[in-house]
């Protein structure tokens, strides 16, 4: 959900920062991740939003941007805009000094962007110091003060309300103290130290925001790259044991001044001939004018201290068991643990194997230091304990849970009588099974099963029937709810989405399987392809009588070149004929040229359907009656077949005919089949008629 935050900053503060690297007695304590060297921005939350007409930076999105929250590295080099347009900080790196990673707020290009980090954290002695470090570039389009681009820092109280000495705000002028003004309007701030006390606020919460916004109009840009670190705020110096003619005392950097009481102004102060009880203050003044006093006073060193230790013994826990560490004693100030590279009077720790812990325990300023160890027994569980893994199932499954290992201990189950290693139920509900297997010796084995069972509940899905054209595309979508995943088997793809083209109409399966996979569910979807009107006609065509010109095409209607509609056209003469034929996927014209014609002079060819040759004089023979002459019959030929498929007779003289005889033998009764070939004289073309005659005696 988003989350919508409006800012507006009333008051101005122009602070002179000084660059500072931190020295080692100032290194970073535990404020999770505040200085970004995780490479990430893990601790932090990010905002991007826009900055209004009247200047007011409202937050809308919650969540980092790539672009707009950029985590610097050193590769990364320096700033483009300052090495580009500026002379005297050019070399602006995108990474403090000292450091690994920073973070870069927005970025050089425009459009009334807003960007915001908040960093939420106790403040404990160890982090009561939060010293922050910037560089700012800001675009100055000469626009009111309010609409300019600009960098803010503050820090509020568990409560929300601004902690005075933590606000810092700068917007882009033609003139800013401490900034560079470079080419092109560019106002230029190097990477800057600024030191926040919070020490009133220990133990409690605060809130660290920084806010980088584009110009009002949006056409000038404005970013910042900001780092951060956490220390104690207080006076450090370096160890006074006896001997010491010198030690050097400092405290936390980032403030307008310091005045110690020795006089000197600087951060640090070189001490000769320190005394015991010698006291020391100071008074820090922060770049808001907040005035701070730290003190501190060395210790007597006579006598020295003497470390004693209490009596240690060697305790014994089992496998996966913790252990505190504990050294106690006399003028103890600091207990130093080498390999667990930890300081405390307690560690807690838990040892896979018998292990000595060795501790170093030093008194005041580290002036005297002895060392010894504590061994901690590690006593084995039953033997090789058990293995076992939570596990899902779905609901009404029958599942089985084994405990796995060798061992030669008991199994208990809490709440189930049974001591056997494996239990089978069938799972209706999410159950944890609590076990516990006693050994042979004294630790026993303790540990939980959880069995989740995964109820898949109701699965909606659905994909519509499609309907297109002949070589077009379509996206079959699977929509629904408690989908997990949707598998078409015919194309073996996986995929809620799928694009398909078929050549003609198709059912496509598809197989849905539930968010939990628990449930699979199969159904079809049907892709009906129309093709676009195709009629091929033969042209020209020539025919010997009037004939049906046939344009059926499923779906469509019809226009014929005198204007009718029908999908059939009767041609009774010779000419030139078309159709337009039209459905769902558009038109497509088919012509043809049509020779309608008998023959020459109107002349005809006819064939008897019987005669009885029995030399009484009377049809005793077969043969073509005809007006035509021999040049109007072109290719004659005339062929009579037996209905054996026998070839009787044939002759290609228009004169000549049939007597019904075969061999010399009377051909028997019965009917006959009839064939007469011959060229069309007006469209060259061959035609073939065909009947049949019967014979009679």
């Amino acid at each position: 959900m988003s989350q919508l935050v409006s800012v507006s900053i009333q008051r101005a503060l122009y602070l002179f920062l000084l660059s500072h690297t931190l020295s080692p007695a100032f290194s970073q304590t535990a404020c999770n991740n505040v200085n970004f060297e995780l490479g990430n921005t893990l601790g932090w939350q990010g905002y991007t939003g826009y900055i209004d007409k009247d200047g007011t930076v409202v937050i809308e999105e919650f969540g980092f941007s790539k672009e707009q929250h950029k985590i610097t590295e050193l590769d990364d080099g320096y700033d483009p805009i300052a090495r580009e347009h500026c002379e005297r900080w050019d070399t602006i790196r995108m990474v403090a000094l000292g450091g690994n990673h920073s973070l870069r707020l927005g970025n050089e290009s425009i459009g009334a962007k807003a960007e915001r980090i908040v960093k939420n954290f106790e403040v404990t002695p160890d982090n009561s110091a939060f010293i922050f470090q910037y560089a700012v570039i800001l675009n100055d389009p000469e626009h009111e003060h309010f609409e300019q681009p600009r960098f803010e820092l503050r820090v509020f109280d568990e409560n929300g309300e601004l902690y005075p000495c933590g606000e810092y705000q700068v917007r882009a002028a033609e003139f800013i103290e401490g900034f560079e003004s470079c080419e092109e309007g560019w106002r230029v701030r190097p990477w800057t130290t600024v030191g926040i006390a919070l020490n009133e606020y220990i133990g409690k919460e605060v809130t660290v925001e920084f806010i980088t916004t584009d110009c009002a109009q949006g056409g000038h840009a404005g970013y910042a790259y900001v780092d951060a670190a956490c220390h104690p705020f207080q006076i450090t110096r370096d160890e006074f044991c006896e001997g010491v003619t010198s030690l050097m005392m400092e405290v936390p950097p980032g403030f307008a001044s310091y005045r110690w009481s020795t006089g000197d102004t600087s951060r640090m102060i070189q001490v000769e001939e320190p005394q015991e009880g010698q006291v020391f203050s100071v008074e820090l003044t922060s770049l808001t004018g907040c005035v701070f006093n730290l003190q501190d006073s060395l210790p007597f060193l006579n006598p020295p201290p003497i470390v004693e230790l209490d009596s240690l013994q060697t305790p014994s826990i089992c496998e996966g068991e913790s252990y505190e560490l504990l050294v106690q004693g006399q003028y103890i100030d600091q207990i130093y643990w080498p390999q667990l590279e930890q300081n405390g009077h307690r560690i807690m720790v838990t040892p896979t194997a018998t292990t000595t812990y060795y501790f170093e325990a030093s008194n005041k300023d580290a002036c005297e230091t002895i060392s010894d160890s504590i061994t901690i027994e590690v006593l084995p569980l039953p033997n090789l304990a058990p293995f076992s893994r939570d596990t899902s199932v779905c609901k009404g499954d029958t599942v089985t849970v084994t405990i796995e290992g060798d061992y030669d201990g008991i199994v208990e189950w809490e709440n189930i009588r049974s001591d056997s290693s494996s239990l089978s139920f069938i799972a209706d509900s999410t159950i944890t099974l609590h076990y516990t297997i006693s050994g042979s010796t004294v630790c026993t084995y303790t540990d939980s099963i959880l069995v989740r069972v995964i109820d898949p509940g109701e699965v909606y899905f659905t994909v519509d029937d499609q309907a297109i054209c002949e070589g077009e595309s379509i996206t079959l979508s699977v929509i629904g709810t408690h989908q997990g995943t949707v598998y078409w088997p015919e194309l073996q793809r996986n995929d809620f989405d799928l694009t398909v083209s078929p050549d003609t109409t198709t059912v496509y399966t598809y197989q849905v399987l539930d968010v939990s996979g628990c449930a699979t569910f199969e159904s079809e979807v049907l892709v009906e392809v129309t093709q676009l009107p195709d009629i091929q006609w033969e042209s020209p065509r020539c025919e010997r009588e009037a004939f049906w010109l046939n344009a059926t095409w499923a779906g469509a209607t019809y226009e014929w070149q005198d204007g009718s509609s029908n999908s059939q056209f009767y041609v009774q003469k010779s000419g030139t004929y078309n159709v337009t034929i039209t459905n769902a996927c558009g038109s497509s014209t088919a012509t043809v040229d049509v020779q309608v014609a008998e023959f020459n002079n109107g002349c005809d060819i006819q064939i008897p359907t019987a005669f009885s040759p029995n030399d009484d004089g009377i049809n005793d023979r077969i043969e073509a009656i005809t007006d035509c002459i021999d040049n109007e019959l072109i290719n004659y030929e005339f062929k009579i077949y037996d209905r054996w498929g026998q070839l009787i007779f044939k002759t290609n003289d228009l004169q000549k005919s049939w007597d019904g005889y075969f061999r010399g033998t009377p051909a028997p009764m019965g009917v006959y089949v009839w064939f007469l070939d011959y060229d069309n004289p007006i469209c060259g073309k061959q035609l073939r008629r065909k009947g049949n005659l019967t014979v009679i005696r």
